[in-house]
């Protein structure tokens, strides 16, 4: 009997742990399936975030991408609309900078419909301006980019828009004024030097690298600013010089005023208008001609009638001693001079005309030695244009000049009350001088400059800006956009 209770209650107690490993069995397994489970969910949960927030980055950068391009379209249209650097970054700004309306035209992702928010700002005020565009894309997560770009306004013409542009040395000294940025591209120390009351109301830009050695200033001097590091490249160069065209001489002209009063005023190729007769004598144009001598005397006055078509007047030497010219009609008129070109007194040429109607060439003298010179003075005036090949210039005691000057001479002068307003002064192998009171209202391309003498020199904007003598014959500029990399804020 005791035997079988004994094993009785072995078999019994071996069914208890039996079931007791079962369900220990059961909850571990509940516990490692409920484990697995909120792994596996939280696993999936996480997975789902990293694609939302993947996503986001994503339509941030296509957003961004979008708007780059849109950017580059607007710089493009602003440039081509603008004639200034000051017009051209007052209205790129307007238009370019602000919250745009959110980008949504994005395809469901799981369900989920993304947007991105676009920014544009402005981080200064200078040439090149910098901006930023700030990207951020929205599903569920949010991430942010941004990229910084960089526009360059450059001259339409390939001539930076300033007062003063020189390859070698700057000297401000006397009271010499001048309004509007200076450049130089010399790399020497000392390459400007300023002094004695000289004042420059703009920016003084030198070669990257030589800021602090290119201005020698007294310490105190504050109304010459210091210089800015600026790489432009290389000097303007002058459009090549055009070929003489022969054209016929017009028959001999005789003026009778009466049986006993008569005057050739044209005689042997030559024009001359030198006496009372001829005074006032209109020469009408009805193609293009060609004299050996060009006189005018006696405060004699020649009309030129070119009609309603551009012509062209090739002259051998043109003197005008005391004498006018005056343009009339609707076309305008190139003179070719091929030997000298004189004035005297109060002598003009289209004073009181247009000055795009006139254009002068002077033709160089072959003399490396010995330059041609084109002198101005006591009240003599040209309105219009000239480009003279090899011609040094020297304006003075009141004459007056308008209009754009190419020159290849070595020396120009402006001296005595002249008044130049000469939207573009280009003369690239020239030592220019400006002294005694002499303006200059225009931008000067020079090798060196040097002011005193309660000089001023004044940039403003051409007003030429087409035509044979003008900066359009030096190439077209081109606005420049560069970019940084893209960079994750957040």
């Amino acid at each position: 009997m005791n035997k079988r209770g004994s094993r009785k209650s072995l078999y019994t107690n071996s069914s208890g742990f039996t079931l007791l490993g079962t369900v220990l069995v059961m909850v571990i397994t509940s516990i490692i399936g409920m484990t697995l489970l909120n792994v596996t969910s939280n696993s999936l949960n996480i997975s789902s975030i990293e694609r939302d927030s993947q996503s986001a980055f994503y339509i941030a950068e296509a957003a961004l991408t979008v708007e780059m391009a849109n950017v580059k379209e607007t710089i493009h249209d602003v440039y081509s609309r603008t004639d200034n650097e000051y017009s051209f970054f007052s209205t790129l700004t307007s238009e370019l900078t602000g919250e745009r309306a959110p980008y949504t035209n994005f395809e469901q992702v799981f369900g989920k419909n993304p947007k991105a928010i676009i920014n544009v700002e402005e981080l200064n005020e200078g040439n090149p301006r910098e901006y930023k565009i700030i990207s951020t894309g929205i599903i569920e997560e949010e991430r942010t980019i941004e990229q910084k770009f960089y526009v360059e306004w450059a001259s339409k013409s390939g001539v930076p828009d300033m007062a003063l542009f020189v390859s070698n040395n700057i000297n401000l000294a006397g009271g010499g004024y001048i309004k509007g940025d200076i450049a130089t591209l010399s790399s020497q120390p000392n390459s400007i030097t300023a002094g004695g009351g000289a004042r420059v109301d703009g920016k003084i830009y030198v070669p990257v690298g030589y800021e602090k050695l290119a201005v020698d200033k007294p310490s105190w001097m504050t109304m010459v600013p210091d210089a800015e590091g600026k790489d432009f490249g290389e000097m303007p160069k002058l459009p090549p010089f055009p070929e003489i065209p022969s054209y016929r001489i017009p028959d001999d002209v005789i003026i009778q005023k009466d049986d006993w009063n008569k005057s050739a005023v044209i005689k042997n190729g030559d024009l001359l208008v030198n006496d009372w007769i001829t005074n006032n004598y209109t020469l009408n144009m009805s193609d293009n001609m060609q004299f050996n001598n060009i006189e005018i005397k006696r405060n004699n006055t020649l009309n030129i009638n070119i009609g309603t078509s551009d012509k062209e007047i090739v002259v051998k030497d043109l003197n005008i001693q005391n004498g006018h010219i005056n343009i009339i009609g609707g076309g305008g008129l190139t003179i070719y001079v091929t030997g000298e070109m004189n004035f005297g007194s109060a002598s003009s040429v289209n004073k009181n005309g247009k000055v795009n109607k006139l254009n002068i060439f002077l033709k160089g003298s072959n003399n490396p030695k010995k330059h041609k010179e084109v002198k101005l003075s006591g009240g003599q005036v040209i309105n219009g244009s000239l480009f003279a090949e090899d011609a040094d210039i020297k304006f003075t005691g009141g004459s007056g000049f308008i209009g754009n000057l190419f020159t290849g001479g070595k020396e120009i002068s402006v001296s005595g009350g002249n008044w130049t307003e000469a939207p573009l002064i280009l003369a690239p192998n020239a030592d220019f001088t400006l002294s005694g009171g002499g303006n200059i209202k225009g931008s000067v391309i020079a090798r060196s400059f040097a002011i005193s003498g309660g000089g001023s020199l004044e940039y403003v904007d051409p007003q030429i800006k087409e035509g044979p003598i003008s900066g359009e014959q030096l190439g077209s500029g081109e606005v420049i956009i560069t970019k940084e990399p893209l960079l994750e804020t957040n």
